[in-house]
């Protein structure tokens, strides 16, 4: 199925499985298979008649006759990937995963050098936004903000 399905697809009268299928770009089986539904942060989702569910999660299903593991990871090419050969899953989460949130949570988060702040600083008070501060120094925007924060708090 090819973009323009998805874009033309009126979901009135379908089930939840066609109304799934017409917005997957499916391609060749080793190939991504492309979400072109709606996408919240990362992942893409798919409402149901009953419930939101990620669409990764529901190509699982589909591919597995309704089996739903606690876990379904997505392909490490894309989050947006619906290929069911491409997903793997997991009963119980291993170390990778716990590793992985606890990153996500803040820890181990890099630190940033007092050069960079002093960077941050002379770019901002140059008249750059903090979108430009932030391509130019390598940094996210939230972390210039921060430091912007900071700056005026001391």
């Amino acid at each position: 199925m090819g973009d323009e399905t998805a874009k033309a697809v009126s979901t009135d009268s379908l089930t939840d499985v066609e109304k799934f299928k017409a917005f997957v770009q499916v391609g060749e089986p080793e190939d991504c298979w492309l979400w072109k539904g709606r996408v919240n942060g990362l992942y893409g989702y798919f409402l149901t008649q009953k419930r939101i569910v990620k669409a990764h999660r529901y190509a699982w299903a589909l591919a597995h006759d309704g089996e739903l593991p606690k876990i379904v990871k997505t392909c490490p090419k894309s989050k947006l990937c619906a290929n069911p050969s491409h997903l793997t899953a997991e009963t119980v989460p291993n170390r990778d995963t716990l590793k992985a949130r606890k990153t996500r949570r803040g820890k181990n988060k890099k630190h940033i050098s007092a050069e960079q702040r002093a960077e941050v600083y002379r770019l901002l008070d140059e008249g750059h936004s903090r979108y430009e501060t932030a391509s130019l120094t390598g940094l996210s925007y939230h972390q210039v903000a921060n430091i912007e924060k900071l700056r005026w708090a001391l």
